[in-house]
């Protein structure tokens, strides 16, 4: 028996869909993994944001008690600097 042509269009695309599917199946995340994979990536990037706002806030708190502690020693040395603002002024 020969096929006709209807009938080989109709198995080559029948081969064609199984290969996408294998295909698909194989290579391809799920939606659902996909989801699940983005909230857990969110929490990371949360808890990281949440580490970094607590190392800047705590940076902030160290360089104003630095700046505390040597700010007679800071207007000295910008006063007697080439920077000093009211040098040019004069």
């Amino acid at each position: 028996m020969t096929e006709t042509t209807e009938e080989v269009v109709e198995r080559l695309h029948d081969d064609i869909r199984k290969k996408v599917y294998e295909i698909n199946e194989e290579n391809f995340i799920s939606w659902e993994d996909q989801w699940k994979n983005a909230q857990e990536r969110w929490k990371v990037h949360l808890r990281e944001w949440s580490i970094l706002s607590r190392q800047v806030k705590t940076l902030g708190k160290e360089t104003r008690v630095w700046i505390e502690a040597r700010r007679e020693d800071l207007k000295e040395n910008w006063k007697n600097s080439e920077f000093d603002p009211q040098k040019e002024g004069k």
